[in-house]
């Protein structure tokens, strides 16, 4: 099944079962597999890229970086601080934002690769990211990208990132509850009212790495 039919592009569900959305009969256009939502109705995929192609969808910004499709994942070749390339077309308060990052190396530490939700227009919003912090060890983050002084949400994990390391990273933004994910390991979690909603999209510091999709899923 092609990409713009599928319920759950990133997670297999050959059945493209959808049933328990609070009562809808057809569900919700979102699969039972990676629904965030599962009994709630209403809810949809509000982006999806795969970096197919040779090049990404229309509607990207870029602010630094060195950004290119390639094969099947998006490239970005760059390891300065803060480059990041987002949708701004998508302005949402409740979401999800996922994407799977393969490092290809570090430039320097700390380093950091993830995804940005609830950016402004000052680029201040939320990252949640994995972190290089020294030669052996790393963590899950939640920045809040207006304050400079460092991750206001911290968590171990098992395994820094490092070349060819590949992490799955979710950001859950629901009212005031930031969770920020390496999938299938940790979790943060950031209790906070000051960014309501704004754009979504990736963001690396000191790394250059390879994203092999962006997912945004919005709730109704």
């Amino acid at each position: 099944m092609g990409d713009a039919c599928d319920n759950c592009p990133v997670d297999a569900n050959p059945d493209q079962a959808n049933v328990n959305d609070g009562g809808e009969a057809a569900g919700d256009g979102i699969g039972d597999a990676c629904d965030p939502w599962p009994f709630s109705g209403g809810d949809s995929i509000a982006f999806f890229d795969p970096f197919e192609g040779g090049s990404l969808l229309g509607g990207w910004a870029s602010v630094g970086g060195s950004w290119s499709v390639s094969g099947d994942s998006l490239y970005q070749g760059s390891n300065t601080v803060g480059v990041r390339l987002t949708r701004t077309d998508l302005s949402i308060e409740n979401v999800v934002v996922e994407t799977r990052v393969v490092f290809d190396g570090i430039g320097s530490y700390p380093a950091n690769s993830g995804v940005i939700a609830r950016l402004d227009n000052n680029a201040w919003g939320w990252l949640c990211a994995v972190r290089r912090t020294n030669d052996s060890s790393g963590d899950l983050t939640i920045y809040d990208l207006y304050n400079t002084s460092g991750p206001v949400a911290v968590a171990g994990i098992s395994s820094p990132p490092g070349q060819g390391s590949s992490h799955v990273v979710r950001m859950t933004a629901e009212d005031n509850n930031i969770t920020c994910e390496r999938v299938g390991e940790t979790s943060t979690s950031k209790y906070d009212s000051y960014y309501s909603f704004g754009a979504v999209g990736l963001r690396s510091t000191r790394a250059t790495e390879h994203f092999r999709y962006f997912i945004v899923y919005q709730r109704g």
